[in-house]
């Protein structure tokens, strides 16, 4: 399997700091910083169902094999995920036996 990325040697940069085309200095210091605001700046998991932060409620159940192949090609030729088309069902179905 041919690597996109190519790992080179470790470097230093206290000891041989590298100037970036912004001609600001890299160092160790800020490496670091630059590493950790490129962390902060990344979202971690999905979004929220609801528009807002936090996580949303997650319901977790088994389906037969020939079922959820039935589920994956119905989403696949919707352009949809099979969880979209869970909880579009789900609703249909409250919608139509609520009482």
């Amino acid at each position: 399997m041919k690597r996109k990325y190519r790992v080179g040697p470790y470097v230093d940069l206290d000891k041989d700091p590298i100037t970036l085309p912004s001609g600001r200095v890299l160092d160790e210091v800020a490496a670091r910083e630059m590493a950790r605001d490129t962390l902060r700046g990344l979202r971690r998991g999905r979004p929220s169902l609801h528009g807002e932060s936090g996580t949303s409620p997650e319901v977790r159940f088994r389906l037969e094999p020939q079922v959820k192949e039935e589920l994956d090609a119905f989403a696949r030729h919707r352009v949809l995920t099979p969880s979209q088309v869970m909880r579009d069902a789900l609703r249909m179905y409250l919608d139509e036996h609520a009482s």
